[in-house]
Parts: structure tokens; sequence; C-alpha cells
């Protein structure tokens, strides 16, 4: 059973706001302040969460209707992979296209890292280590993985098929 990130932040305000009034009320019977200054800070920790998540839910609504039709080359993978992907595919890409890479042990590129972990989230054919071309949709993802392209040696006849592969889709 799948549930939406939005009900999962519901579940989590219902829970821990539940817990912090429960003990606020505690508070106010036994007339002790720790107890209602603890019930509230649960209260307050768990509303600005859920302000906070639904601040984000927006701005990624807004970034997809802003980037619709928008391409990403994601290729977090070994470090030899990407150097490869650098060196023999990046130069004859188109320019608008947008990268998502490691760099060190963190995700980099030209997206916010919240943003790639909700790709990642909305379809999870998008994976680390699985080298793919994402086509951003109003509401969807199209993902076409290069997983079966991609070697640690991308020779040339390898590398103009990726090129056309990713050029096609843009």
């Amino acid at each position: 059973m799948h549930i939406s990130h939005l009900a999962r932040i519901l579940i989590y305000f219902i829970i821990f706001a539940s817990i912090g009034g429960t003990i606020f009320y505690w508070g106010v019977l036994n007339l002790s302040w720790f107890r209602i200054i603890i019930g509230a800070l649960f209260i307050l920790g768990a509303l600005l969460r859920l302000i906070n998540e639904l601040h984000f839910r927006k701005e990624l609504d807004s970034w997809l209707k802003r980037n619709y039709n928008k391409t990403i080359l994601f290729y977090p993978a070994k470090q030899k992979i990407q150097n490869e992907v650098k060196s023999k595919i990046i130069p004859f890409i188109n320019a608008s296209i947008y990268q998502v890479y490691y760099e060190g042990p963190k995700i980099r590129g030209d997206l916010k890292m919240r943003h790639v972990i909700e790709l990642m989230n909305i379809d999870k054919r998008i994976q680390l280590h699985n080298p793919s071309i994402i086509k951003v949709k109003e509401k969807s993802l199209e993902v076409i993985s290069l997983k079966e392209f991609v070697s640690d040696n991308i020779d040339d006849k390898l590398a103009t098929a990726l090129i056309k592969k990713i050029n096609e889709c843009t």
C-alpha cells in the first residue's frame, strides 16, 4: 500500500500534536510548567514541520511547472563512469540539459539536493548508480534508463549512441 508523502506528513503532525497535547494537558492538570513547555514544544515542532513541508510541496509543484519538458541527465555513479561521461558525452549534448552527478560523497548538479531526492521519491526508477535521462512532465516524470549503455569504458561508438539518445530527448 502506497501512502502519499502529504498523507505521511499529516499522520506525523497528528501523532506529534496529540502527544504534545496530552503532555500539555497533563502539565496543566498538575500545574507543571515543565510539562506545559514540553507539550507546547511538541505541538510547535509538529506545526512547523507541517508548514515547512506544505511550503516545499508548493515550491516543488512550481518547479515542476517551470521546468515542464526539461531534460535531466542523472548520472551519480562510480567516479570512473562519471569521468568518462564528463569527458566524452557532456561536451556534445545540448547545454540546456540539467545534470545531476556525484561530487565526492554528495550529489551535486543543476538541481537542489531536496528536489533530486523528491524526484527519486516520485519515480522509483530513478536510483543512484543507475544513470538515466529524466524528462519532466507536469505531474510525472518520464525516465529512460541508460544502464545498458554505461560501462567503465565508453568507446566512441557507445559515446555516439549515448549522445544521440540524450539529444533525442531534448
